[in-house]
């Protein structure tokens, strides 16, 4: 077993892998969907269907994949959690990498409902809404690793995945500290926090 880290999709990435082989591998794929899902390289897919004017656009196998995560995020949660909602984070100041993100007082004007749908590989999306795969890419590559058979545990900037019984996951604050442990073992975590920044 291997330890690898490197940078993808505006984290830290880190990753327990067989061989140098599956490290290799599990860099390629989160360069792969970063350059599917980033809204912050204007060559991603996803940036290609924010600058369109809406309609129906066939979409990647990946992002098709990544969308209809999204779609089951949305029904389980009742709405509260809608990838359609990237216009609006966008004028909440969230229109740059995260590590360039200053906090803001007030929410912007709430607008329409943003309206989008998947049938198969191809989405509908109303003219002027933005997707925002922030809240689901990260979680979903960790998930993909793992079972493309990658690695044993996969982190990426609070979402963690992992098939080892043994794993315990410190928490770490802004300050460096570690004031909580959790024993994940063979599951899913994902981590988030105010200390840092808010809106």
């Amino acid at each position: 077993m291997i330890y690898i880290d490197f940078r993808a999709m505006g984290t830290k990435v880190e990753a327990w892998c067989p061989n140098e082989s599956a490290g290799e591998a599990v860099q390629g794929w989160f360069e792969e969907v970063e350059q599917v899902c980033s809204r912050f390289r204007e060559d991603s897919e996803l940036s290609q269907i924010n600058g369109s004017n809406g309609g129906r656009i066939y979409v990647s196998e990946t992002l098709a994949k990544v969308l209809r995560a999204g779609e089951q995020a949305l029904e389980l949660t009742g709405g509260l959690v809608d990838i359609g909602v990237g216009s609006r984070v966008a004028a909440w100041g969230y229109d740059r990498t995260f590590d360039l993100v200053t906090s803001l007082d007030q929410a912007p004007p709430r607008s329409t409902e943003p309206e989008w749908s998947l049938e198969g590989r191809t989405l509908t999306i109303s003219a002027g809404t933005q997707l925002d795969l922030g809240g689901i890419a990260k979680g979903w590559a960790c998930d993909m690793a793992i079972e493309k058979g990658l690695a044993t545990v996969v982190s990426a900037g609070g979402d963690i995945r992992s098939i080892d019984t043994r794993t315990v996951v410190p928490i770490i604050d802004p300050w460096g500290a570690v004031p909580a442990r959790i024993s994940l073992g063979s599951g899913g975590l994902a981590t988030s926090s105010t200390a840092r920044r808010r809106w």
